[in-house]
């Protein structure tokens, strides 16, 4: 029975394309690890955000499925990634 965190995150538009999104997600991870027991991290994000997504892999998520998800009035492809502690 394995303990999963399901992380909601998000930049501000203004700190985007700078190059930081690997240090901030490090930043995280390494909060997570020091903070909570858990076997695996899991995010959902809008699979138009290849920026997003790109970074996400880079600190080791992987892609495991899409889903539909109604947000901000209208209806997105979702991608859900995790990635083991």
């Amino acid at each position: 029975n394995d303990t999963t965190i399901n992380l909601g995150l998000g930049m501000h538009p203004s700190m985007t394309g700078q190059g930081k999104g690997q240090s901030f997600l490090e930043s995280i991870l390494s909060f997570i690890k020091n903070n909570f027991f858990a076997e695996k991290i899991e995010l959902s994000v809008a699979t138009f955000n290849k920026r997003a997504i790109r970074a996400y892999e880079k600190v080791g998520f992987k892609a495991m499925d899409t889903f539909m998800q109604k947000t901000n009035g209208s209806t997105f492809e979702f991608l859900k990634m995790e990635r083991k502690i």
